[in-house]
């Protein structure tokens, strides 16, 4: 009667395996570099690298930076009301963007929002994975607050769906 052995349960000789750590490395290493990571905490006082987006026709959005109470700085960005809204864009609408990177899967997304007028009429938080930026063609999700409700919404032309 033949032996049978099998390959799986033979001794390895670090000659044999001492690939395995390098291909486990290389295939890391490419992993890694796939990801990208954008991090600012405004610290710097600064907005470098960050694209401003605005209704001009209803005034220039402030975007400054003050402090935030723990010895650094807030991002703040304040758009002008639409008044009475001669042009029918509904909300007065400034952001800032991070144009340097394109996520196709899983991300995720944080701010600290750290006052708010809650008397005013108004929305608060982050906008992510849009396409088309522009007025009437804006297409992406939203994660808002306002005085009293959070929303998550699908955006499309700028018209809002919430889930």
């Amino acid at each position: 009667m033949q032996k049978r052995s099998s390959r799986l349960l033979c001794p390895l000789s670090p000659a044999r395996v001492g690939w395995v750590p390098a291909l486990v490395i290389l295939l890391l290493g490419v992993a890694t570099l796939q990801a990208q990571t954008i991090i600012d905490d405004f610290n710097s006082g600064n907005d470098t690298n960050w694209t401003h987006y605005a209704l001009p026709l209803y005034g220039t959005p402030s975007y400054t930076f003050p402090p935030d109470g723990s010895g650094g700085y807030a991002y703040r960005i304040q758009a002008p009301p639409t008044g009475t809204d001669p042009f029918g864009l509904r909300n007065a609408r400034a952001g800032s963007l991070r144009m340097q990177a394109s996520y196709t899967n899983r991300f995720s997304v944080g701010v600290d929002l750290l006052t708010a007028n809650t008397t005013w009429n108004q929305y608060v938080g982050m906008v992510f994975k849009l396409r088309n930026i522009g007025l009437g063609t804006t297409a992406g999700y939203a994660a808002l607050c306002s005085a009293n409700m959070i929303y998550l919404e699908s955006i499309t032309n700028e018209a809002s769906t919430f889930f």
